[in-house]
């Protein structure tokens, strides 16, 4: 069963902060903008991390240990952010009519699980699977899958957007999401989290980083502990946008970068004491991304 879904349908009341590129309109083909800077623009507005309030935290895995004050639960979070959060993303980038999606969905029949409750048993199970595809005008299509177990009563909705945001992580939308480490927080008696996790500095968006800036330097002179994961995740950054620029193997951009020291397998084999490689290769990278982008724009 296939359907289709126009990005015109989609609620666009919450525009994200810091949006200052207009739509661009894509009623007719030939008002498409080529100019490597308009490119380079929309590709910006694309990869900008989502703003932290529209960011939320899924318990993935959980676990009990036992403390003095008596057992105490644990929880593996991930995060993630709601479908509207892409939908006003495109709409605010590209405007409501320059954009489509369609979804096509499928029940696969003779999975094999585990029953609920019972490991030592198993029963044969259905899933919905959904392959939605995204259309940016002028730009193309991506397609992602999502897939969730049929007897939960929201499983179409739930494979819906988790197809639908797989495709617009091909764009490079919400694709940060993946570099984020998951977290073990503590959990209340039904299993939700008690805090949330703090986003790092390269996950958040200029505007909020120019806030969390303002704020430390309010409080402390002295210049920011870059953890590993921080470090980490700014050299993953520099090193995605020049793969989209050169089409280059991210891999070997970040061997390169590193004079051979890193790796893309190894990185999160990595402790506090690799930080410096870490962060000179990430400067080597942000280097060529400006002399790259400079060059483009002269041309």
């Amino acid at each position: 069963m296939a359907y289709g879904n126009g990005a015109n349908g989609a609620a666009n009341d919450d525009v994200p902060q810091g949006a200052t590129l207009e739509p661009v309109a894509f009623g007719d083909l030939q008002a498409v903008p080529t100019s490597q800077k308009r490119w380079q623009t929309i590709r910006d507005r694309l990869t900008e991390p989502f703003d932290p309030g529209e960011i939320k935290w899924r318990v993935t895995a959980t676990s009990t240990h036992q403390t003095k004050n008596g057992p105490k639960k644990r929880g593996q979070v991930v995060a993630y952010a709601d479908q509207r959060a892409y939908t006003d993303r495109l709409n605010d980038v590209f405007g409501e009519w320059g954009w489509t999606r369609s979804y096509d969905v499928q029940v696969a029949q003779n999975f094999e699980r585990r029953a609920p409750g019972d490991n030592a048993r198993t029963t044969v199970a259905a899933k919905v699977v959904v392959v939605s595809k995204v259309t940016i005008h002028g730009l193309g299509s991506h397609t992602g899958v999502g897939e969730e177990w049929a007897h939960d009563e929201n499983a179409a909705t739930r494979a819906e957007a988790q197809a639908f945001k797989r495709a617009c992580a091909c764009f490079g939308l919400g694709r940060y999401l993946y570099d984020l480490e998951t977290v073990w927080v503590d959990l209340d008696d039904h299993n939700r989290p008690l805090q949330t996790p703090k986003l790092p500095e390269w996950a958040m968006p200029a505007h909020a980083r120019r806030d969390t800036e303002r704020h430390a330097t309010n409080h402390t002179q002295s210049a920011p502990t870059r953890n590993i994961a921080d470090a980490r995740g700014h050299l993953l950054q520099a090193a995605r946008r020049m793969a989209d620029e050169t089409r280059r193997r991210l891999a070997d951009i970040i061997s390169e970068a590193s004079d051979g020291k890193l790796s893309l397998e190894g990185l999160r084999d990595l402790t506090d004491a690799d930080v410096p490689v870490i962060a000179a290769a990430t400067a080597r990278l942000s280097r060529r991304n400006h002399n790259h982008q400079t060059k483009e724009t002269t041309l």
